[in-house]
């Protein structure tokens, strides 16, 4: 398991920016502040990338961009397709809280 600060003392950051795991690997994303989220959804930004093959993935169902987490909520994703993932607050995207992972086999 490898963790994601969201938001760590109120700044508008991903701690750690960039990460690199193993397939299979799980990424718990953490809420240190409010008014925050995690996509890889392309209709969220156009910095999100996902590897060929990987589904996006999401702290919110469905296409509500900035539905955000209650500080203190967590979101888990396992990572099963090797690539290049670019992530973001879509509230804050634009503030560059952007995130990259690279996940190797």
């Amino acid at each position: 398991m490898t963790e994601v600060a969201s938001g760590p003392e109120g700044r508008l950051r991903f701690d750690p920016e960039t990460i690199e795991i193993s397939t299979g690997t799980t990424v718990r994303w953490i809420a240190e502040s409010p008014g925050h989220n995690v996509t890889s959804k392309p209709g969220a930004s156009e910095k999100c990338e996902n590897p060929e093959g990987a589904d996006p993935f999401a702290s919110y169902d469905g296409d509500e961009h900035y539905t955000v987490m209650e500080e203190g909520a967590t979101f888990e994703h396992t990572f099963d397709v090797a690539g290049e993932y670019v992530y973001v607050c879509a509230p804050h995207e634009g503030q560059g809280m952007v995130g990259e992972i690279t996940v190797t086999e």
